[in-house]
């Protein structure tokens, strides 16, 4: 899990600082040959020593091709097709239960699968009723990705201090290190990540601000010394 993170930090890195006012076709081209790469390298790699350069192309179309698909989303592109979250979620399970190994020509109508199965998530309706518990759901999954892995040593350690049978006590193992996991996820979103973004935010915001403030002097000066 460590190895995905990686490659998504370098991804978000290269976005900030280059790519994040690219055009729709320089994305493409992006997302294009890295589809290609990951074709003809074949298993989808990045999670060993031996395929870690795999990782590049595997990124470049997973992180890319949401970048597209967000900026597709809107600009309303494309239809807004309706389909119920039980439908998307039986197309889900049907292809992670596809028994065999998926890459090379394979890996085309399965990636493109999931863009179809994200993009049209993306258009189903919140329950209104639900929205508080939808909110949270979609707010704590990056921060439950990332740190499941780190936080279940931690729990495995807390239990064994207070005394559960590590051998014969699984199902209780699963639920309290669950709780634990999602409680210490949820701190973290609320003490770290979300007053994290806000406070970037702010400073964009300024930086905008400021940037558009120099301009319009600027276009002023031009003006002034153009007119007789």
């Amino acid at each position: 899990m460590i190895w995905s993170l990686f490659f998504e930090l370098i991804a978000n890195i290269l976005y900030g600082l280059f790519l994040f006012k690219s055009r729709l076709p320089v994305l493409l081209v992006i997302v294009g040959s890295s589809l290609i790469a990951i074709v003809l390298i074949g298993p989808v790699g990045g999670y060993e020593t031996q395929n870690f350069w795999a990782g590049f192309p595997r990124v470049g179309f997973d992180f890319f091709g949401g970048v597209i698909l967000y900026k597709i989303y809107l600009s309303n592109r494309l239809p807004h097709w309706r389909i119920g979250p039980i439908t998307l979620s039986i197309a889900l399970l049907a292809i992670f239960s596809i028994p065999t190994a998926i890459d090379g020509l394979t890996l085309i109508p399965i990636l493109f699968s999931f863009s179809f199965i994200v993009y049209s998530a993306a258009h189903i309706d919140k329950i209104q009723k639900y929205n508080s518990i939808q909110n949270l759901l979609g707010a704590i999954s990056y921060p439950l990705y990332a740190l499941h892995r780190p936080l279940f040593p931690v729990c495995l350690f807390l239990l064994i201090k207070l005394g559960v049978d590590m051998d014969r006590q699984y199902p209780i193992i699963v639920f309290l290190s669950s709780i634990m996991i999602f409680a210490g996820s949820y701190f973290v979103l609320k003490l770290y990540d979300e007053p994290l973004r806000a406070y970037l935010s702010r400073k964009l915001l300024k930086a905008k601000a400021r940037s558009e403030k120099s301009e319009s002097k600027i276009a002023s000066v031009v003006k002034s010394l153009a007119d007789p």
